[in-house]
């Protein structure tokens, strides 16, 4: 018998400092390799995320960030910053038939307070008409403290546990999360909370 079984569960977490992490398999690398840094393709907009938006609410001095895949409510004293996805992921010329493939990502990076935040595309397949082809593009979130990474690659999105396609840029599920916030606290330190949904897929034998 097979069985789907979605989990969604927070972990707060308290980091004071993460180093960065290397390529997360081959696959990873070589599409490092075709990546293109160009925050000015990328802008950051003030006002509320729709669906296909993430969502970045900043409150500079507090050095305060929260990330999202999904619109998000606006707390006091935090500013609405729109990252628009699609702009994010580069797409190649149409063939003959009309097709068009995925070719690479942008990056974009963006200051709050002591922080800085790179946002990265991602997809899961180049080929829109391949598996997963037609599935969304996601982020990839990286905030470092000047030239030091404290957190990240964290995937914006949900991820099914078990599946390589979903650990090519960030592992499932500790890496991947729908909500990430990140608070500046006493002595350097961070107060760092994740919220985590994904999909377990088990056989079970009687």
């Amino acid at each position: 018998m097979e069985f789907r079984n979605p989990r969604s569960v927070m972990y707060p977490h308290r980091l004071a400092l993460r180093m960065p992490r290397g390529c997360l398999g081959l696959l990873a690398c070589v599409l490092a390799r075709v990546s293109f840094a160009t925050p000015a393709d990328a802008p950051v907009v003030e006002g509320e995320a729709d669906g296909s938006d993430i969502a970045f609410h900043c409150a500079p001095e507090r050095s305060s960030v929260i990330l999202a895949d999904q619109p998000q409510r606006l707390r006091r004293g935090y500013e609405a910053r729109v990252i628009d996805l699609g702009s994010l992921v580069v797409y190649g010329k149409a063939d003959s038939r009309g097709e068009v493939l995925r070719i690479g990502t942008k990056a974009l990076t963006s200051e709050c307070g002591a922080l800085t935040v790179v946002i990265r595309g991602a997809y899961y397949n180049a080929n829109p008409q391949g598996e997963l082809g037609a599935a969304e593009d996601y982020a990839v979130v990286t905030i470092r403290e000047q030239d030091r990474v404290l957190l990240g690659p964290i995937a914006l999105g949900t991820c099914s546990k078990g599946s390589p396609r979903y650990d090519t840029h960030a592992k499932c599920p500790e890496e991947w999360a729908t909500h990430v916030e990140m608070h500046a606290v006493q002595n350097g330190a961070y107060s760092v909370q994740l919220q985590h949904a994904y999909y377990e897929w088990m056989t079970v034998t009687p």
